[in-house]
C-alpha cells in the first residue's frame, strides 16, 4: 500500500464523538467509501466517494463531480464540503439506515472490546511465558542441588 492509498482516519476528540452518537451523523459517517451526492446550500451538487464525514457534517470526498445550477459541471480528485454548507445528503438505496445507525453508533464499544481481547491474549501469553520460565530455573535448581549431593 502507497503512502498516497493509506486510508484517513482522524483523531476523534470526545465532543465529537458524543455528538455522532447523539445525532444522525452516525448515519452519514456509515457512508464511508460510497457514492452518494451532497446537495449544497448553494444550488450546486457534488457527486463522490464520501472518504469522511465528521460531527460537524463537514464532508471529505473523493473523484468528486461538481454539478452547478445552469448545467456545467467540474471534476475534482478530493473535494471537501464545509457542514455548513450542507443542504441534503442522499442515502442510496443500497443502505440498511437501521443497521448503519446501530453498526456506527456501537463502533467504539466494539472496538474497546476488541482491545480487551488483545490484551487478554498478551496478558495469558505473558503468564504462559513466566510460568515456562519458572519451570525451567525450577528444574535447574533441582539438577543443581541433585549433583552437590
Amino acid at each position: 500500500m502507497s503512502q498516497s492509498d493509506t486510508v484517513y482516519r482522524p483523531i476523534i476528540a470526545p465532543r465529537e464523538k458524543a455528538l455522532s452518537k447523539q445525532s444522525l451523523i452516525c448515519l452519514l459517517q456509515g457512508l464511508h467509501d460510497t457514492v452518494t451526492t451532497v446537495e449544497l446550500r448553494n444550488e450546486n451538487a457534488v457527486t463522490g466517494r464520501v472518504e469522511h464525514v465528521d460531527a460537524f457534517m463537514c464532508v471529505t470526498m473523493r473523484n468528486v463531480t461538481l454539478k452547478m445550477p445552469d448545467g456545467r459541471c467540474m471534476r475534482f480528485s478530493d473535494f471537501f464540503v464545509h457542514g455548513s454548507n450542507v443542504r441534503y445528503i442522499h442515502i442510496p438505496d443500497h443502505i440498511n439506515i437501521r443497521r448503519t445507525i446501530e453498526y456506527n453508533c456501537n463502533r467504539e464499544k466494539r472496538a474497546m472490546e476488541q482491545l480487551k481481547k488483545e490484551h487478554d491474549l498478551r496478558v495469558a501469553a505473558a503468564q504462559k511465558k513466566i510460568e515456562r520460565r519458572q519451570k525451567q530455573l525450577a528444574q535447574k535448581e533441582a539438577k543443581q542441588s541433585t549433583s552437590k549431593t
